[in-house]
Formats: structure tokens, C-alpha cells, sequence
């Protein structure tokens, strides 16, 4: 069961949200749980209180007293993995959106075909997130869930997992990496495989990690790696 959350201060804006998802469910026979929310305190409170079992957000923006953006911003920094989905009437906040690492923007003009297609990709993106990566340090096997792989960075024979708790280091291959990685990780440098999950911005020959960090880009992968961030980002 997947347990979608969604707030808007419309009461007939979230009837429509869930006569589509009703009707996705149905037909690709998905059971949603749904909790709907007419402001985004309480679905803050609810995320505090139910320990962030939320699996996926649909969230407007354009809401009083807290936007969506705020909203965004506190439940984001409660749950890293939880897939947040902004349902507006304009794209004029995009960039914020990146802060919060927003899955989708999804125009309220052209709901129904949009929030279906953002679903399905949403659901193939928590199957994605039980996937992990094992190496051996240390003597000891070591598990990382992807969601949770800032980047790898390769120093000679040994490559450095960066996390977002922590960095480790393993020996191994970046090129053999690349081979088993899935489709968020990109080989933007010959030392560096980032996870574009955590992108946010371009800066010249450097990606802008949501951790202010900067990975480099090299000039011969430039032009694919903008491309892999404004697909991902889309």
C-alpha cells in the first residue's frame, strides 16, 4: 500500500486530485491510501505524528498561512526520501522547488493527464529507493540505499561513497560502477558518478548539490550532463 498525502486550501481542488488518482488506481489496480489536507500545518503535524510514513505528497503552493514551498521546506528537512509533488497554477517558484528537491511540477490546467504520468514515474521512483548499493571496507559488507548516495568520487584504486550521513571508502572501479548504477546516477567526470537526485543547479562546469557542494562537470560531458539535469528536473 502507498500513502499519498495531499494539501490544498481548495476543498474542490483536492476532490478533483483525488477523483484522478481513484481513477489511475483503478485501472492500473494500485491501492492508494489518501490523507487530504486543507492547510499545511496539519500536514506537518500529521508527518510528525505518524513518523513520516508518508510515501508521496501532492502539495499546492499558492496556500495560506504557510505556502507550499514552507510546507515543502519543514517536511523536507524531517524526511529525506518522502517524494514531494507541487500541483500549482504557475511555474514561477521552480528554482525554490529544486531546494526541496521537488519530483514534479504539475500545472492545475492539464491535471488529469500530467498527475497520472507524474504518479506512475513517482511509484517506479519508490521502487528505485529500495534499491541498494553494497560494497566492502574494513573487512565488513556494507548496504547504502541509493536515495541516500550524494555521489561517488574516485581517487586512484579507491572510491569515496559520499552520503548523507557520511562518507566512506572502498576499493573498486568507477567505469564498473557506472554499469550497475541506475538511472539517476550520472557519470558527469572521469572521477565523478553523481546522484541527480540531489542536483539543484548548474554553475558553469560544476553541478550545485542540495548540500552546497560542487561536483565537477568535464568539458567533454557537459553538453550530456546539462541534458541529464533539465530531463531530471523536468
Amino acid at each position: 500500500m502507498t500513502n499519498i498525502a495531499i494539501c490544498d486550501d481548495q476543498k474542490y481542488e483536492l476532490d478533483i486530485i483525488v477523483s484522478i488518482l481513484d481513477e489511475w488506481g483503478i485501472r492500473t489496480k494500485n491501492y492508494i491510501h489518501k490523507e487530504l489536507f486543507l492547510d499545511g500545518r496539519t500536514l506537518i503535524n500529521y508527518c510528525v505524528i505518524t513518523e513520516n510514513q508518508v510515501d508521496i505528497i501532492l502539495l499546492d503552493i499558492q496556500m495560506n498561512p504557510m505556502n507550499g514551498l514552507e510546507v515543502a521546506d519543514r517536511i523536507r528537512k524531517m524526511n529525506e526520501n518522502v517524494i514531494i509533488i507541487f500541483v500549482t497554477n504557475n511555474m514561477d517558484n521552480v528554482f525554490e522547488g529544486y531546494k526541496v528537491r521537488a519530483f514534479r511540477y504539475i500545472m492545475k490546467n492539464s491535471m488529469n493527464k500530467e498527475l497520472q504520468l507524474a504518479i506512475e514515474d513517482a511509484f517506479k521512483e519508490l521502487e528505485d529507493n529500495q534499491k541498494y548499493f553494497q560494497y566492502t571496507t574494513k573487512g565488513k559488507t556494507m548496504k547504502v540505499f541509493y536515495s541516500n548516495i550524494l555521489y561517488f568520487e574516485s581517487k586512484a584504486r579507491l572510491i569515496d561513497i559520499h552520503t548523507s550521513k557520511k562518507t566512506d571508502s572502498f576499493y573498486g572501479k568507477i567505469n564498473e560502477m557506472e554499469e550497475v548504477l541506475n538511472d539517476n546516477f550520472l557519470r558527469c567526470h572521469q572521477s565523478y558518478i553523481v546522484n541527480l537526485k540531489y542536483v539543484i543547479g548548474l554553475e558553469g562546469n560544476h553541478f550545485i548539490l542540495t548540500t552546497g557542494e560542487k561536483i565537477p562537470i568535464s568539458e567533454s560531458r557537459r553538453s550530456e550532463a546539462k541534458k541529464a539535469f533539465l530531463w531530471f528536473s523536468r
